[in-house]
């Protein structure tokens, strides 16, 4: 493959035009990216990957359309995820069926090494101690899933989870949970960082894009 190390970028477009594509190409060049992960790219047509194709030339996609609930006929959709790989990688690159709209994942193989790679859209945080937790419950459910029924030898779990770990939520009360169960650590744990978002304020911040990982990744 001739890298020692693989780059890994994770972003919620919150929509995907061409001033976007752009933005996110350049930063790709810039930071030497290999893998990318997007989130919200709103997208639904059932050619959604011929676009990522034309428009990131130098990456293999994997995309899945935008969601519109059942019977919602006109208005926006929800979500639409993309997963990125640099064709200069020599990887051979494995769909894995997901039951969600909001997580979707392939298998990465070098060789005989294979990495499982989890690009996910959690629901918001009500940031209350009690809540409906029923979305909550179908992503973190599927995600176990995915990781129960396939063979790897290290799982990268990254995307928007709208999930701070400061605050004092049934939401992150549960997800912690979830992650500790499943023994996926937080990167940011070993890498501290100040803060992934800011509001539209340009003062309130929060982490709510993460990756997890195996404890083995940070070996």
């Amino acid at each position: 493959m001739g890298k020692s190390t693989l780059n890994f970028m994770s972003y919620n477009s919150t929509c995907i035009d061409l001033v976007k594509v752009k933005w996110i190409k350049d930063l790709l060049t810039t930071c030497d990216i290999d893998l990318l992960q997007i989130q919200e790219h709103f997208k639904s047509s059932k050619t959604i990957e011929l676009y990522f194709k034309k428009q990131f030339g130098d990456y293999d996609p994997f995309a899945t359309p935008a969601h519109r609930e059942q019977y919602q006929d006109s208005g926006r959709r929800k979500g639409g995820l993309a997963e990125l790989v640099a064709k200069k990688l020599d990887i051979k690159k494995e769909k894995v069926s997901s039951k969600t709209w909001r997580v979707q994942a392939q298998i990465l193989s070098i060789e005989k090494y294979r990495l499982i790679w989890i690009n996910c859209y959690f629901p918001n945080d009500p940031l209350t101690v009690q809540f409906d937790d029923l979305k909550l419950d179908l992503v973190l459910n599927e995600v176990e899933n995915i990781l129960d029924s396939n063979s790897f030898d290290d799982c990268i779990l990254g995307g928007d989870f709208n999930f701070d770990k400061r605050r004092p939520s049934g939401f992150v009360a549960k997800i912690t949970d979830f992650l500790d169960r499943i023994g996926l650590i937080s990167v940011w744990e070993k890498f501290p960082i100040g803060f992934t978002n800011i509001h539209t304020d340009n003062k309130s911040t929060a982490i709510l894009d993460n990756f997890f990982v195996n404890e083995r990744l940070f070996l």
